[in-house]
C-alpha cells in the first residue's frame, strides 16, 4: 500500500490523440522576452520621422505633393480667413496657423498625409472666449495666444506622460452631440453677419437687453430680424450658399456616379471668394448698398507675443484651454486613426500628442489659432495623391506668399460671404449626424441618444463648456458603471463533453448543465481590481443565498442553495468554493486584500476555498505573500485528520490551494469530501483512481 500511495493522484488531463495523417505544418519553439538589438538610427527616426521620409524623397513624390499642396491651398486660405472671422481675430491669426503647424508636423508627425491647421469647432470655442473677454478690454490676440500655448502644454504633457489612451475614453455619442450642437451654434451665429445684424446685436448686449448664448442669439434674430435685416446682404448670402451647395452636389455626382477624379480638385470656395471680391469691387457695394466688407487689414507686426505674461489670464482661460486641447485631441485622433487603419500605418497616440503640443506652443508665439489634425482636409490630401508631409509645407509656403503679397485682395470681400462659408462648413458637419442617430435608434442605443440630446441642449442653452462637462460626466458615469460591475460566472459541467461552461450562456439552455453537490464553481473572467471587487463580493453573497444571480435581493426567503443536488433534501450550504481564474489577467493589492478577507470569511463558515487555472504567472507568489496559501493549508490541517498511510505528496497537494486545472481542484474536493466523512486518505484516493 505504501508504494502505491505515490501514484494515487489520477492524471485528469486528456491526452492528445494522434492520427495517421501527416501534418504539413512546421513547428518551432517560441522564444519569449528576447529583445532585439537597438538600432540607433531607427530609434531616432521613430521620434523624428523626417529622418525617415526625407532621405527617400524623389521627384515623383514631389510632383504629387505639389499637386496636393496647391489643391489644399485653394481651400485652406479662404477657410482660414473665415475661421479667423468666426474667432473674432485678424485673418493673420488663421494664416499663421497654416504657416507654422505644417513645418513642425513635417518633423515630428508620424502620419505622412495628415494635414494640420485651424479647426472649425476649436475656432468657434476660441471665438466665444474672445467675445466674452472683449468686454474686459483684453486684446483678442492675447486671448488666442494664451489658449494656444496652454492647450499645447496640456497636449505635450499628456504625450510625454504616455496618456494617449485618453482619446478612447469618450463615447462617439458625446462627440456627435457636441459637433451637432456646435454646427447649430455656427449656423445661428453666422446669421448675424448674413443679415447684417451684428452692430445691433452688440448694442443690445452692451445695454443688457440680449444674452450671449446661442439660444439668446436665436431669440434676438427672431425678434429683430424681420424688421432690421438688410435685404441685400440676405440676398448675397442666399446666392453664395446656393452656389456652394450646387457645386457640392455636382462634384459628388460626377465623383461617385461618373468616377471623375478631377472634380475633387474643383476650388469652389476659392472661386466663390474671388467672384464676390470682384463683384464687390466692380459695383462698389460698400458705398452703394451699404454692404459691410473686410476693409483694410491691420499689419501683422503685432502678432508676435509672449504667450503667457499674467497668471490671472492663464487661470481664467485654463478651462477653455483644456476644452480646446480635448476637442483637438479627439478631432486629431479621429483623423490619424482613420488614416492609420486605411493605409496600415503604425501610429503612436503619444507621439501625435507630443507633435500637436509642440505645434501649438510654438504657434502661440505668433498668436495663431490653435491647430490640429483634421480628417476632412487630410482625406482631400489623400485624394490629391499626397505622399509625404511636403504637401503641408507647400500650403505653408503659399500662406506666407498670401500674407505678404495678396492680403490687399481681400479688402472688398463682403463679410456676409465669409459668414456663408462658415455656414457651409457647419452644414458639412451635420451630414453624418442623421445616420448615427438612426443607427442608435435602430439598435436600441437609448443611452447614446440620451447623451446626444443632453449635450446638444446644454451646449445651445448654456455654453459649450457646460455641454462638454455634461457629456464627459455622462460618459464617465457609464464608464464607471461598466468597470465597477463584476462579470462573475457560475459554471456547470456539460454532461457530454465534461467541460465547464457558464450556466447562463445561450448554449447552456439547450443542454442542461450538471452542478456538483456542495460545490460552487465560480469563474472570474476579468482583471480583479479595487473597482469591481466589491461588486464581486455582493454577487457571490447572492449566489450563496439564492443559487442564482437573477433573483432580486428583496426576495423574502432563500431558494434552494446551489450546494444541494437536484434530488437531495439537504438544505446545507456549500462546503467548497472553486475560483476559476482563467481570464483574471491582473489583480491589484486592494483586490488581493479583499480576496484574503473572503477566504477568511469562508473558513469561518467551514467552507473550503480552492483556486484553479491561474492566468497570472506570479499569482502563487502573491497568494503566499498575502497569507491566503497559509490560511488554506491551516484550514485543511484543522478540518482533516490524515491517516498514517497518507503520503507527504498527497498532504501537500491538498494544502496547495492553487491548481493547474479544474479537474485537479475537483480531485481535491472529492478527496476532502471522503476524508471529512470519516474515510482515510489512502482508501479514498484509491477509490478515485
Amino acid at each position: 500500500m505504501g508504494s502505491k500511495s505515490q501514484n494515487l493522484l489520477p492524471d485528469r488531463r486528456p491526452l492528445l490523440q494522434t492520427t495517421s495523417t501527416p501534418s504539413l505544418r512546421s513547428y518551432r519553439a517560441i522564444k519569449v522576452d528576447q529583445p532585439l538589438k537597438l538600432n540607433t538610427k531607427s530609434y531616432i527616426s521613430y521620434y523624428l520621422p523626417i529622418l525617415k521620409w526625407f532621405p527617400e524623397y524623389d521627384r515623383k513624390k514631389l510632383g504629387k505633393d505639389l499637386l496636393a499642396g496647391i489643391s489644399l491651398t485653394a481651400f485652406q486660405i479662404p477657410f482660414a480667413i473665415s475661421l479667423s472671422t468666426m474667432a473674432h481675430v485678424s485673418p493673420y491669426a488663421g494664416l499663421f496657423s497654416l504657416v507654422i503647424p505644417p513645418l513642425i508636423y513635417a518633423v515630428f508627425g508620424s502620419v505622412p498625409t495628415m494635414v494640420v491647421g485651424p479647426q472649425t469647432v476649436v475656432s468657434l470655442v476660441v471665438g466665444q472666449s474672445c467675445e466674452a473677454w472683449s468686454h474686459k478690454s483684453v486684446d483678442s490676440l492675447v486671448t488666442v495666444a494664451v489658449i494656444a500655448c496652454t492647450s499645447g502644454f496640456i497636449l505635450l504633457s499628456m504625450g510625454l506622460f504616455r496618456m494617449g489612451f485618453i482619446d478612447n475614453a469618450i463615447s462617439k455619442a458625446f462627440l456627435r452631440g457636441f459637433i451637432f450642437a456646435l454646427a447649430i451654434m455656427m449656423l445661428i451665429t453666422e446669421l448675424l453677419p448674413e443679415l447684417q445684424l451684428e452692430d445691433l446685436y452688440r448694442d443690445e448686449v452692451a445695454q443688457g437687453n440680449a444674452g450671449t448664448t446661442t439660444w439668446d442669439k436665436f431669440n434676438f434674430i427672431l425678434k429683430y430680424g424681420p424688421e432690421h435685416a438688410d435685404s441685400f446682404s440676405m440676398k448675397l448670402s442666399f446666392i453664395a450658399f446656393s452656389i456652394l451647395m450646387v457645386c457640392k452636389y455636382v462634384k459628388k455626382y460626377f465623383t461617385e456616379k461618373r468616377g471623375s477624379k478631377l472634380c475633387r480638385f474643383f476650388p469652389d470656395l476659392l472661386l466663390v471668394v474671388a467672384g464676390f471680391i470682384y463683384l464687390s469691387y466692380y459695383n462698389d457695394w460698400s458705398s452703394t448698398m451699404g454692404t459691410r466688407i473686410i476693409g483694410n487689414l491691420p499689419p501683422n507686426k503685432n502678432h508676435f507675443k509672449v504667450p503667457i505674461t499674467s497668471f490671472k489670464e492663464f487661470k481664467e482661460l485654463f478651462d477653455i484651454s483644456f476644452l480646446v486641447a480635448i476637442l483637438g485631441l479627439f478631432d486629431s485622433a479621429t483623423a490619424f486613426k482613420a488614416i492609420g487603419e486605411k493605409f496600415d500605418i503604425d501610429i503612436s497616440s503619444n507621439r501625435e500628442l507630443v507633435s500637436l503640443g509642440l505645434i501649438n506652443v510654438v504657434s502661440s508665439v505668433f498668436s495663431a489659432l490653435p491647430a490640429f489634425g483634421g480628417y476632412g482636409r487630410s482625406k482631400l490630401n489623400i485624394l490629391c495623391s499626397a505622399q509625404t508631409p511636403m504637401a503641408g509645407i507647400v500650403v505653408s509656403v503659399a500662406a506666407i506668399f498670401c500674407m505678404n503679397y495678396m492680403m490687399g485682395a481681400f479688402h472688398y470681400l463682403p463679410l456676409c460671404v465669409l459668414a456663408v462659408i462658415i455656414s457651409y462648413i457647419a452644414y458639412n458637419l451635420l451630414e453624418e449626424i442623421p445616420s448615427d442617430l438612426f443607427f442608435y435608434w435602430s439598435v436600441g442605443g437609448y443611452q447614446e441618444l440620451l447623451t446626444f440630446v443632453a449635450v446638444v441642449v446644454t451646449t445651445l442653452v448654456w455654453s459649450p463648456q457646460f455641454g462638454v462637462s455634461i457629456g464627459v460626466g455622462l460618459t464617465m458615469i457609464r464608464l464607471l458603471k461598466h468597470t465597477t460591475q463584476s462579470r462573475v460566472q457560475i459554471l456547470g459541467r456539460d454532461p457530454v463533453t465534461k467541460k465547464f461552461q457558464n450556466i447562463y450562456a445561450e448554449q447552456s439552455e439547450q443542454i442542461p448543465l450538471e452542478e456538483i453537490e456542495k460545490t460552487m464553481v465560480i469563474k472570474i473572467p476579468e482583471p480583479l481590481i479595487f473597482s469591481n471587487v466589491s461588486d464581486l463580493k455582493k454577487r457571490l453573497s447572492r449566489l450563496e443565498k439564492y443559487g442564482s444571480l437573477k433573483v432580486h435581493p428583496s426576495y423574502p426567503t432563500p431558494l434552494r442553495p446551489v450546494s444541494a443536488s437536484a434530488g437531495s433534501q439537504s438544505e446545507s450550504y456549500i462546503s467548497y468554493v472553486i475560483f476559476d481564474l482563467l481570464g483574471m489577467t491582473y489583480i491589484d493589492m486592494s483586490a488581493l486584500q479583499a480576496l484574503t478577507e473572503m477566504v477568511v470569511n469562508y473558513h469561518k463558515r467551514g467552507t473550503f476555498v480552492l483556486f484553479a487555472r491561474p492566468s497570472i504567472h506570479d499569482l502563487k507568489n502573491k497568494l503566499n505573500k498575502s497569507g491566503i496559501t497559509k490560511l488554506q493549508a491551516n484550514f485543511v490541517q484543522k478540518q482533516i485528520t490524515f491517516g498514517s498511510r497518507t503520503s507527504v505528496e498527497l498532504m501537500q497537494f491538498l494544502k496547495a490551494g492553487l491548481y493547474v486545472s479544474l479537474d485537479d481542484a475537483l480531485t481535491v474536493v472529492d478527496t476532502l469530501e471522503n476524508l471529512t466523512n470519516g474515510g482515510e486518505a489512502a482508501n479514498s484516493i484509491q477509490e478515485l483512481a
